[in-house]
């Protein structure tokens, strides 16, 4: 994780520093995703950060996710398919004028279709969009007490 990833990491760790136990993977193997993490009542799961520098132009255009490998989607699908919590947590480009940046949050039943889908689908596929990061909605979610 490097760049943008890494400032994602600093906000949300800052954001959520109160509410998780969180420990970032740098690269140790292929495919493991950036952020592990462990929540009261031993709630825990994993997290790929994924950072958009643009949306396309064409409202049509599929968006493909910068260095979301095939290694990367087939751990947290396999984790996932044993109930491990997965997520691909994307920071993007403002869908809603008058905010700089958004944030969209897919859970494991998306994340295989990230990549093949437009702007359109994936805001509509996500189980958290917001131009900020709220801890008190990403922890519950995180839990996977709500979706």
């Amino acid at each position: 994780m490097s760049g943008p990833e890494s400032k994602f990491w600093v906000e949300l760790r800052d954001v959520m520093k109160y509410l998780w136990d969180a420990q970032r993977h740098e690269d140790q193997d292929v495919g493991v995703p950036d952020i592990s993490y462990c929540m009261e009542r031993g709630h825990d799961g994993w997290i790929e950060l994924k950072c958009l520098s643009a949306w396309p132009k064409r409202r049509t255009t599929v968006v493909r996710l910068p260095h979301f490998t095939a290694e990367q989607r087939l751990w947290l699908l396999k984790r996932g398919k044993m109930g491990s919590a997965v997520f691909v947590f994307l920071k993007t480009p403002p869908i809603y004028e008058g905010t700089n940046k958004h944030y969209l949050l897919f859970g494991r039943d998306t994340i295989r279709h990230l990549g093949h889908m437009m702007k359109k689908e994936m805001t509509a596929e996500a189980l958290y969009s917001s131009p900020a990061l709220d801890p008190i909605e990403l922890s519950l979610i995180l839990r996977q007490e709500i979706s």
